[in-house]
């Protein structure tokens, strides 16, 4: 599991215990399925070449487990396969060689690997072992390589039959939807596209009946065909467009299903709301009976009424139970990766609003925007690498480096600004908010240091930011917005606010406690790095003489602990101010969420206290306007992941109660960062919403700069690293606000 979450570091040191420990096992198998998991983590570092070598080893060792006799069906074969190590031996081996032939494809060897795809399949039938769900994945290997090898008719053939088998083990379900969706993109790069477009269909009914969702790459491919379909018949493309629109939200990336996973988990073992975890203990039970049920059939072979009615009465179960869930906790949806359609999209919006998101695939993407009950929909020329770099430019250049605040790269943000916004200026002229839900590497940007028109780095006052025209509110997702607009608007807590500020850093010893070396010792080491920030204390004063809150509502220092945070009673506040680091897990590779730091509690031997995870989050209860973490950095090294990590922190906080989060995306300024947050809050206390009332403030800091401010503070890195993700209204509905009118002169 490590290995596939990319952790490599961590999942080869418990690899190479594991291989010091098989030899006793009382598992004879143990030593076989040892190599072949190596085999398959060489395969998630891309070295398919040693993949290959620990795979055939893998099988030499499952071969020796199976006696000779098993080789043909008679009965003694029978018998033998009976054996619960020879059966284990039979089904790794088999699966061993599929891995292999894998290997063997990504390693340029396809014609090679189609023939070890059939040697899986033999050795499960000379075992009279041939389940449904075995032999459409080894169908689906065997797909791979014809793909390899240019033939996307045999291929797309393939793939059909591997959905039908998928579709009698378990249908309705994951795999059948995968292939399905592999099966349309073969068909429409033949140009199929109305065969195309009925895998398409058919594997997005299961993914939303299962609120699930696939890789990027076969999502773009569906809308490339209804974008196809939509230029070819221009009758049908508004209902097209609105499809495009849904069908984008089936995109899932990995480090987003696995917080969901990560929550979910974290629901059900919570202790502070028994009916939230009875309910999704629940949901957990029916999905682990309908699996064992699934895997009852497909292990059958024959047609099975009896079995076939437990398994509907199975999905009953578990469809009650996820209503449950949802009554229990209504804030659960946020954890879910559910789409929404664009007319919902639509109802959510308000008068002046237009929501922007996204999808980039390996070679192209796609933007679309709702506005005003219509969907729009245009190709990005660009796949996710290519815009990633582009990110990679524009925050080099807009975060403070070792020779103080670089020059702005104008080139990176007049791009993407052409890529993403201009094909749609049209619809987007005269919105008074952007709701934008990114994608990829564009969630660790602001939107609005976006130039829409050229622009010298000498002259970033004046220049045409992307903030200039609209107010700018960010989501993890549409449904996100449908969901906390659905909620109603406005705290009913009778305190204005809360802070927490300046931790106390746990220190080295506690720091490598947390962080083995043998795993995690450059996270120690980076963690250790961790410096305090005595500007917070200054900011979370001042917030708090703001907003006329009592004096000890300020929580600073050493008393700022997570058992301080939890003793309070969150719900009672309208803002709630955490100024301390959130680390994210593109920061420290071991860290498996986001996590909030504070002061350790005294006499902790470790790290770990100081830590509030985003699963951990979900146990707060808030009744908050605005949450305010004013530490956070979604580059990261290298920027891997941050964006995603921050929108499963955002997620977490949604659920707990909060409308709006204020975050970073990279470490500020002390003068900056104070001054954007108090004139926030002012503008809030006004009246404005919160998406309003940190777009004036904004514009104060570029309005004022060269002015009563040093001409520097123009540069993005003092204006734009705030963010506003979620919704954050203090009232009615969008319409004329503070942000409208000019911001306030210093």
């Amino acid at each position: 599991n490590l290995s596939n979450q990319k952790r490599l570091a961590e999942a080869g040191v418990l690899l190479d215990r594991a291989a010091a420990l098989a030899p006793n096992a009382a598992d004879p198998a143990t030593p076989a399925r040892v190599l072949h998991y190596r085999g398959l983590h060489a395969l998630n570092a891309g070295d398919p070449a040693t993949a290959i070598g620990l795979l055939q080893q893998a099988e030499a060792r499952y071969d020796a487990l199976i006696p000779a006799s098993s080789a043909s069906r008679d009965a003694d074969s029978m018998n033998l396969v009976s054996d619960p190590v020879v059966q284990s031996a039979v089904l790794g081996l088999a699966e061993a060689k599929r891995n292999r032939a894998v290997a063997l494809v990504r390693s340029g060897q396809a014609a090679q690997a189609a023939e070890l795809v059939e040697e899986s399949r033999q050795v499960l039938r000379r075992a009279g072992l041939e389940p449904n769900m075995m032999v459409g994945r080894a169908m689906r290997t065997e797909a791979g390589a014809d793909i390899r090898l240019g033939r996307t008719e045999a291929a797309a053939q393939l793939l059909e039959r591997a959905a039908g088998r998928f579709g009698v083990a378990a249908p309705g379900e994951r795999p059948e939807a995968v292939t399905l969706f592999l099966a349309g993109q073969q068909r429409i790069r033949a140009g199929r596209r109305t065969e195309a477009l009925a895998a398409f269909r058919a594997g997005a009914a299961i993914l939303r009946a299962r609120q699930i969702g696939l890789p990027v790459p076969l999502i773009v491919a569906y809308l490339d065909a209804l974008d196809q379909e939509a230029n070819a018949i221009p009758g049908l493309a508004p209902a097209l467009r609105a499809e495009m629109f849904g069908a984008a939200q089936l995109a899932q990336r990995s480090s987003t299903a696995r917080y969901v996973q990560q929550a979910s988990a974290r629901l059900g073992a919570s202790e502070g709301n028994p009916a939230v975890q009875g309910a999704v203990r629940g949901l957990q039970d029916a999905d682990r009976e309908l699996r064992e049920l699934f895997s009852e059939r497909d292990a059958s072979g024959a047609q099975n009424a009896a079995l076939d009615e437990r398994i509907a009465a199975a999905q009953q179960r578990r469809a009650q139970a996820e209503g449950e869930v949802a009554a229990a906790a209504p804030g659960y949806r946020q954890l879910l990766l559910a789409s929404v359609d664009a007319d919902s999209v639509a109802r959510a919006l308000g008068r002046g609003e237009a929501l922007l998101t996204m999808l980039l695939g390996p070679q192209q993407g796609f933007v679309m925007v709702v506005r005003d009950g219509r969907v729009d929909a245009r190709r990005i020329p660009m796949g996710e690498d290519a815009v990633a770099a582009l990110v990679t430019r524009l925050r080099r250049s807009s975060e403070l480096g070792a020779g103080g605040v670089p020059r702005f790269d104008t080139g990176a943000a007049h791009e993407l600004h052409r890529l993403l916004v201009a094909p749609l200026a049209a619809t987007l002229d005269g919105a008074e908010n952007l709701v934008v839900a990114p994608d990829g590497p564009l969630l660790a940007l602001p939107f609005g240091m976006l130039l829409a028109q050229p622009a010298s780095p000498d002259a970033l006052g004046g220049a045409d930011w992307l903030i200039r025209r609209h107010a700018i509110v960010h989501v993890p997702s549409p449904q996100t917005l449908v969901t906390l607009r659905a909620a109603g608007t406005g705290s009913t807590a009778p305190m204005p606010y809360i802070g927490f500020g300046d931790f106390v850093p746990p220190s080295a010893a506690q720091f490598a406690r947390s962080f083995p070396a043998d795993r995690c010792g450059r996270d120690a080491r980076l963690a250790t790095g961790l410096g305090r920030l005595p500007g917070t204390r200054a900011e979370v004063l001042a917030s708090r003489q703001l907003l006329g809150a009592a004096a000890d509502r300020a929580i600073l220092g050493g008393d700022f602990t997570i058992p301080a945070l939890r003793r309070q009673t969150l719900n009672q506040y309208r803002i709630v101010h955490l100024a301390t680091h959130a680390l994210l897990p593109g920061e420290l590779s071991c860290l498996t969420e986001p996590s909030i730091v504070a002061s350790p509690p005294g006499g902790a031997p470790s790290a770990d206290p100081s830590f509030l995870k985003a699963s951990e989050v979900l146990d707060l209860k808030m009744d908050a306007d605005l949450v305010i973490l004013s530490a956070c950095n979604t580059g990261g090294p290298g920027g891997e992941g941050g964006g995603e990590a921050l929108s499963g922190l955002a997620r977490a906080f949604f659920y707990a109660g909060a409308r709006g989060l204020m975050v970073t995306h990279w470490a500020v300024d002390d003068a900056a960062a104070a001054l954007t947050v108090a004139d926030t809050l002012r503008r809030q206390q006004g009246g404005a919403t919160s998406a309003a009332a940190l777009r004036g403030a904004q514009l104060l800091i570029l309005d004022e700069a060269g002015r009563n401010l040093p001409a520097i503070f123009a540069h993005p890195y003092y204006w734009a690293p705030f963010v506003l993700i979620g919704d954050g209204r203090r009232g009615g509905p969008p319409g004329p606000n503070a942000a409208a009118s000019p911001p306030s002169r210093l």
